[in-house]
């Protein structure tokens, strides 16, 4: 497991090489956690709620439906839209991404395929 801490004005992009995770921190404190059962970035600001999203059709039987979430740039959060994903050979379910309160921090919890 790697862990990361960052603050001040950084910014990092494509910090786990496949591009999974870009980050923007300013004026904030941000953990970045990576193993190999995904990444957790904590961040010392609580998320706003989450958008109320419509799913377009469905493209096919095959594929799932990842929600959106918001992801801390700066000062900011911005909204990252869901998206239809084409589910890969041998999984049955998407497990949904979230962010979770622990103390005083709040973590996000990449979603992942079981």
């Amino acid at each position: 497991m790697r862990k990361v801490i960052l603050s001040g004005s950084i910014a990092v992009a494509g910090l786990f090489g496949a591009g999974l995770l870009g980050v923007g921190i300013s004026g904030c404190t941000t953990t970045v956690t990576s193993s190999g059962e995904g990444t957790e970035v904590e961040v010392d600001v609580e998320p706003p709620a989450p958008r109320v999203e419509i799913r377009p059709n469905r493209p096919g039987p095959d594929h799932d439906w990842v929600d959106g979430h918001w992801t801390r740039r700066g000062h900011d959060w911005v909204w990252t839209s869901g998206h239809w994903t084409a589910r890969p050979r041998g999984h049955n379910a998407w497990v949904p991404g979230h962010w979770d309160k622990r103390g005083r921090r709040w973590v996000w919890v990449e979603g992942h395929w079981r």
